[in-house]
């Protein structure tokens, strides 16, 4: 695939980092200025030409040995495929092939939306037990090729001792966490497929226990960030948390009160519409920036480095996959207030807030 250089164009604060656990490539001390690099994905391998195309992703991410993880924002298989322990065992199977940490949050496909037909017709709370049981073996470390030591929140916070899949770690100055927020409406929309139709007791309920153990992981992450002095802090979750939903309102207030109370910026990371695209002052927060990965691809994904030592520290790239002209240089991550400088090659600015990357989204 041709691909086209671009300069880099710039939105966010200079973004330092914390978090409780040390990547295994990064430096020693998790508040030192030595950069941090992230593959990242997200929504993929969708389907068997995906899956057929997937390995060859894998080879070239661990092709280059700087990677301190690898982070994927959920979806491991389309919505209409079925959430079989089979299916799902091959998905973890593909992802363990990467050398680097692998650390994934779970999206809606692989346990809220098995209701469906297409998918099943599996009790989602069930899949959602199944898939914490298998992609969190051990919850104090990753999966992939190397653990990295994270602290998860069944750890950290023993009253969310279900939450294993919500974890915090530390490198080059920043904080970063993942939360449990997903799409179909952050797991509200009925599971109106299932032979015996909804189960809205039950379905709720999951709901509200992941909403108050997201609300505390949160919190947990601001303070943790805080008390260390650290200087930004980035949160990684499979859906945005849009305005007007109710089901992700909670989680979103929260973002958006702590963000704008933190003395530094703040990253948040996702994935789930299947479109690459990033906001600045999203909320009407001037120091939280939105980036969102690609989806339903195999051959296209993004980096970031981290690199507190400059003023844009968050820089990422786009990749394709057997492109020998290198990484496309996307967005940088710099000061508040600061208009990006141009559009990608044949795309154009969509409003103020920066560039966006439109793809059509398949379920």
């Amino acid at each position: 695939m041709t691909t086209h250089r671009t300069p880099v164009l710039t939105l966010l604060a200079a973004l330092g980092t914390s978090a409780l656990a040390l990547p295994a490539h990064a430096a020693e001390d998790p508040s030192s200025s030595e950069a941090t690099r992230v593959a990242i994905l997200g929504d993929t391998p969708y389907g068997p030409e995906q899956t057929e195309q997937f390995p060859a992703l894998v080879e070239e991410v661990n092709a280059a040995d700087d990677w301190d993880w690898v982070f994927h924002a959920g979806d491991v298989k389309s919505g209409s495929t079925p959430c079989s322990d089979e299916l799902l065992a091959h998905k973890l199977d593909l992802y363990n092939t990467f050398a680097s940490p692998f650390v994934i949050t779970p999206g809606d496909n692989e346990w809220t939306d098995c209701h469906r037909e297409k998918a099943g017709q599996y009790l989602p709370t069930e899949r959602l037990e199944h898939f914490r049981s298998t992609y969190y073996p051990d919850p104090s470390g990753t999966i992939g090729g190397e653990s990295m030591p994270v602290t998860p929140q069944s750890e950290a916070q023993p009253q969310h001792a279900q939450s294993v899949e919500n974890v915090l770690f530390r490198a080059s100055q920043v904080t970063f966490a993942t939360v449990h927020v997903v799409g179909s409406d952050n797991g509200e929309k009925p599971w109106d497929e299932l032979p015996e139709g909804d189960h809205p007791a039950e379905r709720m309920a999951e709901v509200e226990e992941r909403r108050a153990a997201n609300l505390d992981w949160i919190d947990h992450a601001f303070d943790a960030a805080e008390q260390q002095g650290d200087v930004a802090v980035a949160l990684m979750m499979q859906a945005e948390p849009v305005v007007d939903v109710e089901g992700f309102a909670a989680e979103r207030a929260l973002i958006l009160e702590r963000a704008a109370a933190f003395d530094g910026p703040v990253l948040l990371l996702h994935g789930d519409e299947h479109v690459h695209e990033y906001e600045e002052a999203y909320g009407g927060v001037e120091n939280l920036t939105r980036v969102e990965t690609f989806g339903d691809t195999a051959t296209e994904w993004l980096s970031m480095t981290v690199d507190p030592t400059t003023e844009e520290v968050f820089t990422f790239e786009t990749h394709a996959v057997g492109d020998d002209e290198g990484p496309i240089v996307d967005t940088g991550v710099a000061a508040p207030g600061r208009a990006p400088l141009g559009a990608l090659a044949g795309l154009s600015l969509l409003g103020l807030g920066g560039v966006t990357l439109r793809r059509a989204r398949t379920a």
